[in-house]
């Protein structure tokens, strides 16, 4: 019985599709239910941390104006960092970011502000960095933002964070074929004084820059072991892998449900309802995931498919890739929306927890995750 998950470990049914790639399928080995203090709980900032033996689920409590670390073995808060002496932060009602490196070094990043600041255990700022610098293509137009496909993260004296281009409305062929030549990301490298800021990874791929409208704006990204920076783009089978600032190989690693795709037409812009349908309809990667105790990585694929259930409820489904430290397929399984959704998914020694739907009998502070293995030795 792995400790983190003494008190809560059980076994279950497993209600997904499973797939055989070899001899490797994705296992259920057990779920997780916590009743977090609130559920004003933004479930894709939710992280997983780690000390000694000690396993935590980290989130902003934006009533509180807090960093929480939940005790997953003992159901309660574990520690607690207080955000209320940052004076910039008027409010936190969505926004905020964290980043837990140590729980005595917390990178922190407010959205649509190029400032990142460095808390210790306390609250209290011990950095920050304030990102200015024109970017690639001399871009001075941006702001950074923590997105849940990509999101604030540090290694190795290296901040990475997501710039978005506030200078133009993506409204027309060409000012998408500005915007997808803008590279997504900023990588603050804060050994250096002062910082030096690089805007040199994750280019968009080519049927991006055809002026065509995708209804897609930033890249899915993760970063492993090695430093390499791994990016998944909505439309695009493949994995680009980048290495000291340069694009190191291409990697497929696409599905095998069908991803037929296509553009949404600009006549149909201000068509609201027609835009949410194609955002509903059409196929697209959505996440990807490395996980640095077990050195795998995981891709989410949204099928964009939309079926009804027994009981006329809408079941969106969903696809789990998983892949070796190689970036081989190990399995790809679907699974069911009503069950389990893709909006946090957390690496963990023990396996992959993914979020589980709340069932309408649950309270809404109730938080429930399934435990998965990929069934490599």
């Amino acid at each position: 019985m792995p400790r983190f998950f003494s008190g809560f470990f059980v076994f279950l049914i497993l209600s997904c599709n499973s797939s055989r790639e070899g001899s490797h399928t994705l296992e259920s080995s057990g779920s997780l239910v916590l009743n977090m203090e609130t559920d004003l709980i933004n479930l894709s900032n939710i992280s997983y941390f780690r000390e000694g033996t000690n396993s935590y689920i980290v989130y902003v409590n934006t009533l509180n104006r807090c960093i929480n670390f939940r005790n997953i073995a003992t159901d309660s808060i574990g520690r607690r960092v207080d955000l209320t002496k940052i004076d910039s932060i008027k409010s936190i009602e969505d926004g905020v970011a964290a980043y837990v490196h140590t729980t005595d070094s917390i990178f922190l990043l407010l959205n649509e502000r190029n400032s990142i600041y460095l808390l210790n255990s306390n609250g209290d700022i011990t950095a920050e960095w304030e990102v200015k610098a024109p970017l690639e293509n001399n871009n001075r137009e941006y702001v950074l933002q923590d997105i849940e496909c990509m999101k604030l993260f540090y290694r190795n004296n290296k901040i990475y964070v997501q710039s978005i281009r506030d200078d133009m409305v993506l409204n027309s062929p060409v000012n998408r074929k500005i915007y997808y030549n803008s590279p997504p990301e900023v990588i603050v490298q804060i050994d250096k004084q002062p910082a030096v800021i690089s805007n040199r990874t994750g280019h968009w791929p080519a049927i991006y820059k055809s002026g065509l409208n995708y209804s897609d704006y930033w890249p899915a990204r993760c970063v492993n072991n090695k430093d390499e920076i791994i990016y998944s783009f909505a439309i695009n089978d493949s994995l680009f892998v980048y290495r000291n600032n340069r694009l190191n190989r291409v990697i497929h690693a696409g599905t095998d449900f069908n991803r037929d795709i296509s553009p949404f037409p600009d006549d149909s812009t201000a068509h609201f309802s027609f835009l949410k349908k194609y955002n509903t309809t059409e196929p697209r990667y959505k996440f990807i995931f490395f996980n640095k105790y077990k050195n795998e990585y995981y891709r989410v694929f949204y099928k964009g498919e939309e079926k009804e259930t027994d009981d006329g409820r809408n079941n969106r489904p969903w696809s789990f890739i998983c892949l070796d430290s190689s970036m081989t397929r190990l399995n790809e399984t679907e699974f069911n929306s009503r069950e389990y959704n893709y909006f946090s998914i957390l690496p963990t020694p023990e396996g992959v927890l993914i979020c589980k739907t709340n069932s309408d009998t649950d309270a809404r502070n109730i938080l429930r995750f399934g435990l998965f293995n990929t069934g490599k030795k």
